[in-house]
């Protein structure tokens, strides 16, 4: 089976496990960005395939978003490129033939929920966390948070999360008020069974 840098491809039936293993955080680096975007071609191409699951490794993170040792050194031309990267990434996501759902395992942090919020659906354990603190650090969210975070959940949530960092835990997020995820059963893991969670 074909590699991809820092994400593992398991077919079941027509639903195409994908799991990003990036320890300790499930973080994203150019590899695994370009990975996302060829893995998602080369699903678009295989007919057999109608579902895309999304996870992190582990039960702590399903993604902290972007590794900031990409910007520890504070290169604005290194920041440009990884931004249009990470849109890039995530917009061929969004643009999956099939369902794309991102089952929420953990942390999902920064480019971590955004690519969350990239997928068609989003189910949440109970322990998730959620959260664009990017503002914390002197960022903005790169890869689409502040257009589809304000169109799924309305502007007043949106503005919460994007200007104040404000992280939000899975009940908070699957209250009707939010209605950004759908949460998971207390007493329910969501993998590895993805075929039942997608049909």
């Amino acid at each position: 089976m074909k590699h991809y840098p820092h994400l593992l491809l398991d077919i079941q039936e027509h639903t195409a496990l994908v799991t990003l293993s990036n320890p300790p955080a499930n973080t994203w680096n150019s590899d695994s960005l370009h990975g996302l975007i060829e893995l998602v071609h080369d699903l678009n191409a295989n007919r057999d395939i109608y579902a895309l699951v999304l996870t992190g490794e582990g039960s702590k993170f399903f993604s902290a978003g972007a590794d900031l040792n990409l910007f520890a050194d504070g290169n604005p031309a290194m920041a440009r490129k990884m931004a249009r990267l990470f849109g890039q990434a995530f917009e061929t996501l969004t643009d999956f033939r099939g369902v794309s759902i991102a089952a929420i395992n953990g942390y999902a942090m920064g480019g971590g929920l955004e690519v969350a919020l990239a997928c068609d659906l989003r189910i949440a354990e109970t322990q998730a966390q959620m959260a664009l603190p990017e503002a914390t650090v002197g960022l903005l969210p790169c890869a689409g948070g502040t257009q589809n975070l304000p169109w799924l959940v309305g502007e007043g949530w949106a503005k919460r999360m994007i200007l104040c960092g404000e992280r939000v835990d899975a009940a908070t997020a699957g209250s009707p008020s939010a209605n950004m995820f759908k949460s998971a059963p207390a007493e329910k893991n969501l993998l590895p069974s993805p075929v039942s969670t997608s049909a």
